[in-house]
């Protein structure tokens, strides 16, 4: 763990994480949270997992316990992601958590992995509460561009004025983007 000027997405720093490969479960805590999240909608997090190859996938597990959790009893709040190269952000419905544990007593948030095939360097930023409507989803996608024909398989135009095709300018992430040429004038 170290602050790091890379990769942040509210202020200058962010928090880089570098996890080991190994079978075993590794992870971060804090107990420095808010313990009432009921006047909240979402929980969510920045992430941005440092990597050149654009298949690259690691498991992120969530876990969130009130003051009432037991190991034991594995009574907490559990949610699996599939983490891609580049930006993304984890968002979490309030609701969602209130189903599996007290949203008022909250006591501890974990991010943690296991079986990881290599080695990851990620970089965390800008854990917050969200309550703009309509919310984003809470299941991640990530589409990269990175294989040929990803675009034409996952996107389509609703005419055929517009074109669409792989291009290797403009990536945001990686070294390719989806390039979008529109009519100069619709009908």
């Amino acid at each position: 763990l170290g602050l790091s000027e890379n990769y942040a997405t509210d202020g200058t720093h962010s928090l880089q994480m570098t996890i080991s490969k190994s079978n075993e479960w590794q992870g971060i805590q804090t107990t420095n949270i808010p313990g009432d999240w009921s006047v909240h909608l979402i929980f969510a997090f920045d992430l941005y997992y440092n990597t050149k190859q654009a298949d690259a996938v690691w498991p992120l597990v969530v876990r969130i316990d009130d003051h009432d959790t037991k190991r034991i009893k594995k009574n907490w709040f559990l949610r699996g992601y599939t983490v891609g190269p580049g930006a993304q952000t984890i968002r979490i419905y309030v609701e969602d958590i209130s189903k599996a544990i007290d949203i008022k007593r909250i006591k501890q948030v974990i991010l943690s992995t296991t079986r990881l095939e290599d080695e990851v360097d990620i970089y965390l930023d800008n854990i917050r509460f969200e309550s703009v409507l309509p919310p984003a989803p809470t299941e991640p996608f990530n589409f990269s561009f990175e294989q040929r024909g990803e675009g034409v398989l996952n996107w389509h135009s609703n005419g055929k004025l517009i074109q669409i095709k792989h291009s290797d300018k403009h990536a945001t992430q990686g070294e390719h983007s989806l390039q979008v040429n529109l009519p100069r004038k619709f009908p």
